[in-house]
C-alpha cells in the first residue's frame, strides 16, 4: 500500500495581523481549507501538477505551481507579509502579495537543485 500523497502547510504564528482570522487554501482553483495562526493541516491530494495559493477577503499569496508524486508529502510554509506599518500597501496596490507562500525545500529538491542527483 503507497504512503498518502497530498500536502502538509503550516501557518507560522507570531504575527499580530490576521491573527484571530482564517486564511483560505485554494488549490487549483478550489477552496479546499481554512488554516489560523499555528495551525498545520495535511491535505490529500492526487498525484501531479498542481496550483496552490492562499486568501483572506479579496487579499492573496502568489501561486506556487508544483508536483507531487504518489506517495509525496509537499511541505508549505506561510505568513502574512503584511505589517501593521506596511498593510495600508498590502491592502491596495500589494493586495496579490499580501500573504507569504513557500515550498519548504526537501532533501530531495535541494540536491536537485545543487545537480547533485
Amino acid at each position: 500500500m503507497l504512503a498518502a500523497t497530498g500536502i502538509r502547510i503550516t501557518r507560522e504564528s507570531g504575527f499580530v495581523i490576521d491573527r484571530i482570522r482564517a486564511y483560505k487554501v485554494v488549490l487549483d482553483k478550489r477552496v479546499i481549507a481554512s488554516l489560523h495562526e499555528g495551525e498545520t493541516k495535511h491535505l490529500d491530494v492526487a498525484p501531479g501538477a498542481h496550483g496552490l495559493h492562499l486568501r483572506i477577503d479579496y487579499c492573496r499569496s502568489q501561486s506556487v505551481r508544483f508536483e507531487v508524486q504518489p506517495g509525496e508529502i509537499v511541505e508549505f510554509t506561510c505568513r502574512p507579509n503584511a505589517r501593521m506599518w506596511t498593510a495600508p500597501f498590502f491592502l491596495t496596490v500589494g493586495r496579490t502579495h499580501y500573504l507569504s507562500l513557500r515550498r519548504i525545500p526537501t532533501a530531495e529538491t535541494q540536491r536537485q537543485d545543487t545537480g547533485l542527483c
